[in-house]
């Protein structure tokens, strides 16, 4: 089993899909990055837009909006607009569920208007590909870390008990990208 096919699995069988995409996408750019942010889904204080964000020291890098339900392309612009405003140069929509076909061309209408550079996601294993792609670290590495990265998160996240177990059972099978 690859580590990419356990991860599309853990988010086809949840009700708490929203969560554990969430975990898996910020541990994909705890990959990437040294400063990944985010917060308990639906939380009432969060100030910075999306779900995950990403700092360079203190600078705003990336700001990550992830959905387990389909993205229409008023939720994308609206978030872009969140981004640019909070001062982040880079929004990625990780629509994990589907993606509006318009959300897909929309990322030079809005870099036009926003300044904001926009990267859209249908599926995780993208996101996980390219963060192993742009991390600065051995592959091995990376693959060793990632699920430990994602209990982390998960743990973070509050899910429930049967989520851990099914992430445990999903990666002591994995043996490839």
């Amino acid at each position: 089993v690859r580590i990419r096919d356990a991860c599309e699995h853990f988010l086809d069988s949840s009700a708490e899909s929203g969560k554990r995409a969430q975990a898996l996408v910020a541990a994909a750019f705890d990959l990437v990055f040294d400063d990944v942010r985010t917060a308990k889904v639906f939380d009432p204080s969060r100030k910075l837009p999306g779900d995950v964000q990403a700092f360079h020291k203190l600078d705003p890098v990336v700001a990550v909006e992830v959905r387990a339900k389909p993205v229409t392309y008023s939720d994308a612009v609206h978030f872009v607009r969140c981004v640019s405003a909070a001062g982040f140069p880079h929004a990625v929509i990780a629509g994990l569920a589907s993606v509006d076909s318009e959300v897909q061309r929309m990322s030079r209408e809005v870099w036009s208007q926003t300044g904001v550079f926009v990267t859209v996601y249908a599926q995780f294993s993208d996101i996980l590909l390219d963060a192993l792609a742009w991390s600065r670290r051995p592959l091995h590495q990376l693959l060793a870390q990632f699920p430990k990265d994602v209990v982390a998160r998960l743990t973070q996240l509050e899910v429930k008990i049967g989520s851990m177990a099914l992430w445990g059972e999903l990666v002591s099978q994995t043996t490839a990208v």
